[in-house]
């Protein structure tokens, strides 16, 4: 379809109109127009947002109702050319994968760029369509933006080097519906069958593709009758204009064939969004499955790192459907979005007998269909389209608005010679003085929030001098910030007022007002970048000042005593520890990439709730878990107690009441686990410690009060863990134990009580090695504490060290200890979430500084997909002069092994 036919023209000329008549204007731009584009334009014109659709007509959606305007055209190449001359001031391009199109406005770009990727080709990702690699590279390196459904950009760009674009957003498919309650919905039947649900594509075995194995599934399901219900990809629509129209009957000759042989399977036609949204309701399952091995999947054209990060679109259709979701772990990103908000069910649980009778437990479940209601609502598109309007917004902050939009035949008359370039010039002229314009009244925002900002920070003055006068920080930072505000307010003066000038015609020449303008534009950006640097004026290590600025606002700061020594000693630790991984110093620097993400979490939390309540926040990301209906620690537990004595313990879980300052919803399940730990930990506690010991107050835990006692899952799991090192190790014959990685303390306070006699040497990474600082130090304050300090040698800090009950060491500090100086060396699962370097780093140490036992307890398939590293049992660098006293499933969560090596022997 040419662009020059009069109702194309026509179209161009009102979406140049729309555009210059809202600010808020994005032409989204799509050869593949999918639910996606539609979902995200109806969202975002919620939000005051005009949206103008330039789409090559190749599948079966109808664009009407949901944009301000949309333009078909006949390819790649016609989009482009009209999206130069409309010039928005934003284009967000949809496709599949990069291609042809997407590098023409890349390489060409009519506005600023936003691309919006299904799949990411990388090496680490596909082994096919190795050509898209390159041409992949090379458009997120030249994008403005970028929107991304899934993880797949961030493994490109740690595996496979690639650069992204400055702006990032992560936008999954969300849901946007409440199906059940629309019109025409079905109900759900047969309250005594169980049926599944499958939209969307998968590989199909017809093919020679066993990435889904859906076939094998199938049959599986059958044979356990349970109803697997197929509605095929829009690409098997018979629809006028879809490219596609794949033959379904073909491509799906062994699910028909099938569905011949058994009434459990069924396929369906391809449905319109909207009909397929009242057909889901009626069943009770979705299903995402892929990569699992044990199910027959078998990875061909993705590799394990795809799986870990992918995201499934149908995901959402059955959150709008408020289905639960089956999901196998093996699609890493799916099933810990599913498990954090507690509607996904292990697929695995295929390959046991009685799956369909769980599943008809999970059927009539009331927690699990609230849970299910409460992830769609939290999840709704209409909530989250907010962040997508942001996004656009900050994208724009530095791009003029222009008022002067000339009529689509003067643009297209550029074209021509000789009045082309009249008008041109006409245009140039106009834009140029609205531009100046805009500049001076940018400029006088920019005083207004410079102003702003220097109050502000006069306000903060005081607090901030007290807090970092002892890091020599603040006198250097308060003359330079005088200063650079002087300089900066007199150079804007005298740009803004010469860029008047120029703009209003006073200027000599047109060559001088536009020098004028750029370099009043210059200016400008220089002061976008001082107002930048306000938040980042003081700097400690790697620690930037937004960081700091969050510190100040800590809760704890309103209390003098926190101000003068807590805070301080956390920027001190984290200082230390910044520099000494800068440097290299002992252990392989700063953190992997996972820890980072988790010490951001971390932090964050400390800095929004405070030390008071860290049980409720930051122990959530060690070892205390939250966990729902179906979670398999609580089937262990329940076996290992014996089913009498759990029903019991169900029903008290049942009886006792919510704990209302507690954030997860329910609390049943959370609590009904606690109890069972604390009675398989009373069983095997033969010192009778758990008699003498309660969980302390400090951190507020979630706890619960049995026999007039406070108990805790913290409290319960560290005497467990204790009781099985005690299997090879005497406490009483050995006095020194390290634990490396030890969350805020909770075993360090479990030996501590136990045995008085240990000493306890903790290492870690801050914030971690902060709290248990200071949790040690106040729930055992009989202890003298050698606390984090700086220190060359270990000679150098012998005596205070020797002194000191409680140690507390940076990494880099453990190299330090003297060969031989411990009797004991724990970690508890924390080495998954290292690197090799790392993990080697600290087996070298515990070889040389640990005369006795090391007990080590690991998640059993542990994958880290940030740092690329997959870890089993075996591939610990266990030393081959350890004798290996043990190593078991753990007792009560079979996600878990336990070892205990003999390193060398205390008596030889």
């Amino acid at each position: 379809m040419s662009i020059w036919n009069p109702a194309t023209i026509l179209k161009i000329d009102r979406a140049n109109r729309l555009i210059g008549r809202n600010p808020k204007t994005v032409v989204f731009v799509t050869p593949l127009l999918r639910p996606r584009e539609i979902k995200m334009a109806s969202a975002l014109r919620s939000n005051g947002w005009k949206i103008v659709l330039l789409y090559k007509q190749t599948t079966p959606f109808d664009p009407s109702n949901f944009f301000d305007l949309a333009i078909k055209l006949a390819d790649e190449i016609a989009m482009h050319r009209v999206a130069k001359i409309l010039e928005p001031r934003l284009c967000h391009v949809f496709s599949g994968a990069v291609d042809e199109g997407v590098l023409r406005f890349c390489r060409d770009k009519p506005s600023l760029v936003i691309v919006d990727l299904n799949d990411i080709f990388c090496p680490s990702l596909f082994n096919y369509l190795h050509e898209r690699f390159e041409p992949t590279r090379e458009c997120l390196a030249l994008a403005d933006g970028l929107v991304c459904r899934d993880l797949q950009p961030k493994m490109a760009e740690r595996l496979d080097r690639y650069d992204l674009p400055p702006k990032i957003l992560m936008f999954p498919e969300y849901p946007w519906i409440d199906g059940p309650a629309g019109a025409g919905a079905k109900a759900k039947g047969d309250p005594n069958e169980v049926r599944i649900v499958s939209v969307g594509t998968f590989t199909l075995e017809t093919q020679g593709m066993f990435d889904s194995a859906y076939l094998q599934m199938a049959r599986m399901l059958a044979e356990q009758k349970i109803h697997f219900h197929i509605y095929p990809h829009w690409f098997y629509r018979d629809t006028p204009g879809s490219s596609f129209r794949f033959d379904q009957n073909k491509d799906f000759a062994d699910f028909v064939a099938l569905e011949q042989e058994t009434p459990y399977v069924h396929l369906h036609d391809s449905l319109p969004v909207e009909e397929l949204a009242r057909e889901l309701p009626q069943y009770d399952f979705g299903i995402v499955a892929g990569g699992s091995a044990a199910l027959g999947q078998k990875l061909d054209f993705l590799t394990p790192n795809y799986m870990q990060v992918c995201y499934s679109g149908r995901i959402a259709d059955y959150l709008d459907a408020r289905l639960p979701v089956i999901i196998n772990r093996e699609v890493g990103f799916n099933h810990r979005m599913l498990a954090h908000y507690g509607v996904g069910i292990d697929l695995g649980g295929i390959l046991q007998p009685g799956f369909r009778d769980r599943l008809l437990a999970f059927k009539t479940d009331p927690e699990l269909r609230q849970r299910v209601s409460s992830a769609a609502e939290q999840l709704d598109l209409g909530n989250q389209s907010a962040r997508l309007s942001h996004f656009y917004e900050e994208l724009l902050l530095d791009r003029p608005v222009s008022d002067i939009r000339v009529p689509i035949w003067m643009r297209a008359s550029k074209r021509l010679p000789v009045f082309g370039r009249r008008i041109a010039t006409v245009i140039e002229k106009a834009q140029e003085a609205n531009r100046g314009d805009w500049v001076e009244a940018r400029n006088a925002r920019l005083r207004n929030q410079l102003d702003a900002e220097m109050g502000e920070k006069k306000a903060m003055t005081e607090a901030a001098q007290r807090l970092l006068a002892a890091l020599g920080f603040a006198d250097q930072h308060a003359a330079g910030q005088t200063r650079m505000r002087d300089h900066t307010a007199a150079r804007l003066d005298d740009a803004a007022e010469q860029v008047r000038k120029g703009a209003s015609g006073r200027s000599p020449g047109r060559d001088e007002m536009v020098a004028k303008y750029y370099a009043a534009l210059e200016e400008n950006h220089a002061l976008q970048a001082r107002l930048a640097d306000l938040r980042q004026e003081l700097q400690l290590g790697g620690m930037q000042v937004d960081e700091i600025a969050g510190l100040l606002n800590w809760p704890e700061i309103s209390n003098d005593k926190e101000r003068s020594s807590s805070f301080t000693e956390l920027l001190r630790m984290t200082r230390l520890f910044v520099e000494e991984g800068r440097r290299g110093v002992g252990s392989p620097g700063g953190t992997s990439s996972a820890w980072s993400l988790l010490n951001r979490k971390n932090l964050d939390q400390l800095l929004a709730d405070g030390y008071r309540r860290f049980k409720r926040t930051i122990a959530l990301n060690y070892f205390t878990f939250a966990v729902q209906a179906g979670d398999p620690q609580i089937a262990t537990l329940e076996t290992l107690i014996g089913e009498k004595r759990a029903h019991a313990l169900w029903a008290l879980a049942e009886k006792l009441p919510d704990d209302p300052d507690f954030e997860i919803r329910p609390q049943t399940h959370f609590r009904y686990l606690m109890l069972l730990l604390w009675d398989h930990a009373l069983s095997v506690d033969v010192l009778g410690v758990l008699n003498k010991i309660e969980e302390p107050p400090e951190g507020a835990p979630v706890s619960l009060t049995v026999d007039g006692a406070r108990i805790s899952q913290d409290l319960a799991n560290s005497a467990i863990e204790m009781y099985s090192i005690a299997q090879g190790v005497d406490f009483s014959a050995i006095k020194r134990v390290a634990e490396i990685g030890g969350g805020y303390g909770r075993n360090a306070y479990m030996l501590a009580r136990s045995h008085p006699h240990l000493k306890i040497v903790m290492v870690d990474i801050p914030p971690s090695l902060y709290l248990s600082q200071r949790y040690l130090s106040s729930v055992l304050p009989q202890r003298q504490a050698f606390r984090v300090r700086d220190f060359e040698s270990f000679d150098e800090v012998r005596p205070e060290m020797e002194a000191a009950s409680l140690v507390f060491l940076l990494p880099h500090q453990l190299a330090m200890i003297p060969d031989d100086y411990l009797d004991l060396t724990i970690n508890i699962s924390s080495f998954g979430e290292m690197t090799r370097a790392q993990i080697e780093y600290y087996f070298n140490q515990i070889d040389r500084t640990t005369r006795g036992a090391f007990f080590s307890k690991q998640w059993v398939d542990s994958k880290n997909p940030f740092d690329s590293l997959a870890l089993t049992e075996n591939d610990y660098p266990v030393r081959s002069s350890w004798r290996k006293i043990f190593s078991n499933p753990c007792a009560t969560n079979e996600a878990f092994f336990e070892s205990l090596y003999e390193t060398r022997s205390r008596d030889g």
